[in-house]
């Protein structure tokens, strides 16, 4: 990883640029049909159609397209500072993240639920984790099935 500058962060997220202002960022209603915009269109059917021009594509894959779009550099914070660095780097600190996060809870369970699963990104990775015990994804976008 790389240091950076918290003034290079808006090459790397919009938001940056929305929370001080700088871009208008209008909020919206949420209701269905913007959830289905967002979700089912949007995200989700812009994903599907990238695994069906890619048969064969691993969870992994549709995950960076997912996070990362454009490019194989990500801006991330660390113990307070700002690090550029690859893209499987944080997805992997990403999944370490979620692993240890709910280690004790899955731990302790034998039927794990996710409601609102997506794909089922974060299941994939904990059941890999945490073998042996049942799971269960929910999603209300038929895309993200």
């Amino acid at each position: 990883m790389e240091k950076t500058s918290i003034d290079q962060l808006p090459k790397y997220s919009p938001w940056v640029a929305r929370l001080l202002g700088l871009e208008p960022f209008a909020r919206q209603v949420r209701n269905l049909a913007k959830i289905d915009a967002e979700y089912d269109r949007d995200k989700w059917g812009t994903l599907l159609a990238y695994y069906q021009g890619r048969q064969g594509s691993t969870v992994q894959e549709i995950r960076a397209q997912e996070v990362n779009p454009g490019g194989d550099v990500i801006c991330v914070s660390r113990e307070g500072q700002l690090f550029l660095t690859s893209l499987d780097n944080y997805l992997a600190l990403e999944d370490s993240i979620i692993v240890n996060a709910l280690a004790e809870s899955i731990s302790a369970a034998t039927v794990v639920v996710e409601l609102g699963c997506g794909y089922g990104y974060n299941l994939s990775i904990l059941k890999d984790a945490y073998p042996g015990r049942v799971w269960i994804g929910g999603e209300y976008s038929q895309n993200g099935l």
